[in-house]
């Protein structure tokens, strides 16, 4: 990744947003920026209600608990579901993804993914905070969010602004949800690439 002498800039998406952010500020010089992309932010009083109406955060799963095994792909495809669920505006983006998050194994199907991705805290107390981690996080950062999506709002820009993130740009993409890649995934690289081409050539001057 540094072979190059080139900082790599991250842009993760959701749940791999939090892991970026810890990623920057234990190394805060070895990145040139993160663009965090519909990481779950809101007010706490927000937060909470939308944890009483049975939804979930980013990343939770129970790590003890095995891969399912299915008979054909036919059947895992099936049981392959966005969260939050959502219409993908491009089926054949969604169909790729699940192919490739599945493997053939001894007869069966199976996901890729170990369930051990899930054996950390995920306590509510880090996404009440996560407001403040990206506020706080070193370097350069920029926030692309789905303009019609559950987990970040116009109302998660306010706050951020409202914590002293000023300087951050905050880009929504619009008729996007929070699976932004799947509804508008040109528009998305559009974004991505204006923000990337902005902070190359303020490096330069």
């Amino acid at each position: 990744m540094f072979a190059d002498g080139q900082k790599p800039t991250i842009i993760a998406h959701s749940f791999g947003s939090g892991a970026a952010l810890t990623a920057v500020t234990q190394s805060p010089d070895a990145f040139a920026g993160v663009v965090v992309c519909d990481l779950m932010i809101m007010r706490p009083e927000l937060l909470e209600k939308y944890w009483k109406n049975d939804r979930s955060s980013p990343g939770s799963g129970n790590p003890d608990k095995p891969n399912k095994r299915y008979p054909s792909y036919e059947a895992a495809r099936a049981r392959y579901i966005l969260s939050p669920p959502q219409p993908a505006e491009e089926p054949f983006l969604l169909d790729y993804i699940a192919y490739h998050s599945l493997k053939h194994k001894r007869g069966s199907w199976t996901w890729k993914f170990s369930p051990e991705v899930f054996r950390r805290s995920n306590r509510p107390e880090e996404w009440l905070n996560m407001g403040k981690r990206l506020v706080q996080a070193p370097g350069r950062k920029a926030i692309v969010h789905g303009g019609n999506s559950l987990l970040f709002s116009q109302d998660s820009a306010d706050y951020i602004r409202e914590m002293g993130g000023n300087d951050i740009p905050i880009i929504a993409i619009p008729e996007a949800r929070h699976h932004l890649m799947l509804d508008q995934p040109l528009a998305f690289v559009a974004a991505l690439r204006s923000v990337l081409s902005f902070w190359k050539s303020s490096h330069e001057r």
